[in-house]
């Protein structure tokens, strides 16, 4: 598994939500059959790295938002097969149907067009499917244009590294995929080819974003199996997410990706998936995939993310001297900071709230002190002085929430959080 790196600091981008993508747009939104995650991040007003981290922390505090109810019997039933797997990862591999063996249970492709596409021995390609957008990477093989310029970017950092790399395979055809199928099978067996060929319409080279990589040292080329011991590739190891591409096949998950260990296979999934996995230490897309880029997983949010259905997902309770506080967004908690709704928190504690919509800047007042925050910014003043703060504001269902601590400190209370009651209490410092 790749190695653990902190998550970064989260710097939401604010998206303003027009009217026509408020709540009642949504509700129609969330019936879609398969939400792509671009028209998710559009309608919740997040940008991915604030999606991923909210979900990986939501996770992390023992709450699943990509829990299935209707999975339930099977996440218990592959939990025991595999106790050694962790919770959150065993919801992510049945969502992708990894519970149900190979090839026994296939759907298609959700969206053979996404970047981030899941392809694999569970989920298949139609025969007819191939991209338009197709461009040279510069070795004579084709990639979709995405993954190829981001390819030519990763090669040229590799050769001013010093280290020599050759292209083998790119794009290949449905039909193509079948001849080379079809050839193993007859040398090695159904069972024997299946671990070293995808079988027709499950490879990832027919996406045109899967690329075999191998050492290049004069005219001699380095041997498959001897590629994991090269320089280039512990490069890629660490350098590969910063250019959209992962590791596809590594050895430890055989037994969840099916085949052979491939050192030489790499996929582009897009540089915020890539590195996402990387930092996270996710190795496999399908764990990703099932964790958060499922449809079904967007729709889930999406109704927690509007208070319906799932409010408790994200969600917390907001108490001041003893009294509970409500909203119409419930607040949540963002890269382990609780943002709640602004106007509501600021009139709780007796602040006259004046909003500029020119400036999108917010200020609130009591006899003694003055709050101003403008929307985006990271530097709110307090009495005229500049207070550095981590989170700026994010725009959920047409509201704004901002950190608690930060609001309740700049006038004069105190916050005490109950990880376990997922409580925050305000009182008088």
């Amino acid at each position: 598994m790749i190695r653990y790196k902190p998550i970064i600091v989260l710097l939401l981008i604010i998206i303003c939500l027009p009217i026509s993508l408020m709540p009642a747009t949504a509700s129609s939104t969330i019936d879609a059959p398969h939400l792509s995650l671009y028209d998710f991040l559009n309608i919740t007003g997040l940008d991915f790295e604030s999606y991923h981290n909210m979900m990986a922390s939501a996770s992390a505090s023992g709450r699943y938002p990509h829990f299935l109810e209707g999975n339930r019997q099977r996440y218990e039933a592959f939990r025991a097969r595999n106790p050694e797997i962790p919770f959150a990862a065993v919801i992510a591999y049945v969502n992708v149907n990894a519970d149900l063996g190979f090839y026994r249970h296939i759907e298609p492709v959700r969206d053979p067009y996404e970047i981030h596409a899941l392809v694999n021995k569970n989920f298949g390609l139609p025969s007819g499917f191939q991209p338009s957008d197709f461009v040279d990477i510069g070795t004579g093989h084709l990639m979709r244009a995405e993954a190829a310029e981001h390819f030519r970017k990763m090669s040229a950092e590799i050769r001013d590294a010093g280290l020599r790399v050759q292209v083998i395979v790119t794009f290949r055809s449905y039909q193509t995929q079948a001849g080379t199928h079809g050839r193993g099978v007859s040398r090695f067996g159904q069972a024997s080819a299946d671990r070293q060929f995808a079988r027709p319409g499950h490879s990832e080279h027919q996406l045109g974003l899967a690329v075999d990589i191998l050492q290049r040292s004069g005219f001699e080329f380095m041997t498959q199996a001897r590629f994991q011991n090269t320089r280039e590739y512990a490069w890629l190891l660490e350098n590969g997410h910063r250019f959209g591409f992962i590791l596809r096949y590594p050895n430890e998950y055989r037994h969840i990706h099916g085949y052979i260990y491939e050192p030489w296979h790499w996929r582009f999934v897009g540089v915020d998936v890539a590195t996402a996995m990387h930092h996270e230490g996710i190795a496999l897309l399908e764990e990703f995939y099932g964790r958060y880029l499922d449809s079904r997983i967007f729709n889930r949010v999406l109704k927690d993310l509007m208070g319906k259905t799932y409010p408790r997902i994200f969600g917390m309770d907001v108490f001041y001297d003893g009294q509970a506080l409500s909203f119409d967004v419930p607040p949540r908690a963002i890269n382990n900071r609780i943002v709640v709704p602004l106007r509501a928190i600021f009139e709780a504690l007796g602040a006259t709230v004046r909003w500029d919509a020119a400036t999108q800047t917010v200020t609130a007042s009591t006899d003694d002190t003055v709050v101003v925050m403008t929307i985006g910014c990271t530097f709110p003043t307090v009495n005229g002085q500049i207070v550095e703060i981590d989170l700026p504001g994010v725009v959920v269902n047409g509201r704004t929430l901002a950190p608690l601590r930060f609001v309740a400190e700049a006038f004069g209370r105190t916050v005490d959080w109950d990880a376990h009651a997922r409580t925050a209490s305000l009182a008088a410092s």
